[in-house]
């Protein structure tokens, strides 16, 4: 009986897990936008605009949405 509530809380905590990093729309808006921002500024691909952005936010410790937000009001 126990074993089952501890799979269960397991299953809750994974499903959980895949949840919240999922950003919401309009966050992944921001993020795509600021993407094309770089690739239109510095003919970069999206890949390397991706990796721009998550190189920057974990330089300034920020999130990827911020960082994102930032390439956006420099646009």
């Amino acid at each position: 009986g126990s074993e089952m509530c501890i799979r269960d809380r397991q299953v809750g905590h994974r499903l959980e897990r895949y949840v919240r990093p999922r950003r919401s729309e309009e966050e992944q808006a921001v993020i795509v936008q600021a993407k094309q921002v770089l690739m239109d500024r510095h003919g970069m691909t999206e890949a390397q605009a991706h990796r721009f952005l998550q190189k920057k936010s974990m330089d300034s410790g920020a999130k990827l949405i911020q960082t994102a937000q930032l390439v956006l009001e420099g646009a």
